[in-house]
């Protein structure tokens, strides 16, 4: 479930800050509250070009290779990092 979970966070358009709120900063500033500004804009005009060069995907190889050997490592790290904070008992 655990990996589901992280899996989920990769793709939602929300993020958690470090430092800056942005949910806050939206509030502040209303240019933020723009659909533009937001990372669910961008997914559709990636996933559309990913399908339009599929067709020379011999050529795309290592993109399509990058994305998904990141995507997979990102998912282990924040699985492994998620259990051992648990361990911990913080």
């Amino acid at each position: 479930m655990l990996w589901l979970r992280k899996s989920w966070l990769i793709i939602i358009p929300s993020e958690t800050p470090q430092n800056i709120n942005y949910a806050a900063e939206r509030i502040d500033f209303p240019l933020l509250k723009l659909p533009l500004f937001s990372f669910i804009f961008i997914i559709p005009f990636a996933f559309t070009g990913i399908v339009v060069a599929w067709c020379n995907r011999e050529c795309y190889f290592p993109f399509y290779a990058f994305i998904i050997a990141y995507s997979l490592t990102m998912i282990i790290y924040f699985v492994i990092r998620e259990c051992e904070y648990a361990e911990k008992g913080c």
